[in-house]
């Protein structure tokens, strides 16, 4: 693999764990190394995370700052009970370099309801890169309509926008975009959580409608790496899209610390090579 591509490959393993980060920000209390019984979980209420603001450092082998990210979460204007989280993330050095100073940004725009959930209302993604000195924007734009259950979808490139045909949600739960069905999952919009339990979120991609599957390990699962440190913290293994993921597929692990925030996200054994890592910046 040319080495252009194969950082562009590890740049897009390390935004798939901020993408993790950025769905759980908050979930079940630590769990130490030696408990056997399941413990409740604990949530995140909606007031601990208004102005969130965390930054992430992402590395592979050699590259100890391969890119950076950062999650913010702010209640939005435009309407009371609305709320807008923001990820972004970019190459740093070599990376950048070879990248064309990649960047990425997802934007989700989320109302609460009266059920105690958030439902997606618009979300976008969006890439910039540099190529023989131009700019290259590529934008793809979700509007959800729980009303109708209907998605609209834009796209952006190279200076030209069209829109997809409407897509009618089949399934009997409205899906939500990444951002949002993350959001839902802390607050315990979607139930408690104890070590042992596996959870289906449902989600929607160009693929249509997928599910995100999530497990919080107790200590008998854990995975063998120095990385993440055994009674540390909570650890869910969660089992994203592969489309979403871009890496192929695989399990995503994320290390929570005390205040229920992740620390430390990892895909492990990348190509057979090695982890791509994600540590929160102190």
């Amino acid at each position: 693999m040319p080495a252009m591509n194969l950082i562009l490959f590890f740049y897009r393993c390390s935004l798939s764990l901020l993408l993790v980060t950025g769905l759980f920000l908050s979930t079940p209390g630590p769990v130490d190394a030696a408990e056997s019984l399941p413990v409740v979980a604990k949530k995140a209420s909606l007031q601990s995370l208004i102005d969130v603001d965390r930054h992430y450092n992402l590395s592979f082998l050699w590259f100890d700052s391969l890119a950076v990210g950062q999650l913010s979460f702010r209640r939005d204007p435009s309407a009371p009970n609305r709320y807008r989280a923001i990820l972004d993330a970019k190459t740093l050095g070599v990376a950048a370099w070879l990248t064309g100073d990649r960047k990425q940004h997802y934007e989700s725009l989320m109302e609460m309801t009266p059920q105690g959930r958030f439902v997606a209302l618009e979300y976008r993604s969006m890439i910039y890169k540099k190529r023989a000195g131009e700019v290259i924007e590529q934008t793809k734009s979700y509007k959800f309509e729980p009303a109708t259950r209907t998605i609209f979808v834009t796209r952006h490139k190279a200076g030209q926008t069209g829109e997809d045909n409407p897509r009618k949600i089949v399934c009997e739960t409205c899906p939500v975009d990444f951002l949002t069905a993350g959001f839902n999952f802390i607050i315990g919009a979607d139930g408690p959580l104890e070590p042992g339990v596996r959870k289906e979120i449902l989600t929607f991609t160009d693929k249509g409608e997928r599910n995100i599957t999530i497990e919080v390990l107790g200590a008998a699962d854990w995975p063998k790496t120095s990385f993440l440190k055994k009674g540390g913290g909570t650890l869910l293994k969660i089992i994203l899209p592969t489309e979403i993921l871009d890496t192929g597929g695989g399990a995503v692990y994320a290390l929570l610390d005390e205040k229920f925030l992740p620390q430390r996200v990892i895909v492990e054994n990348v190509l057979g090579i090695g982890d791509v890592r994600g540590e929160l910046r102190r």
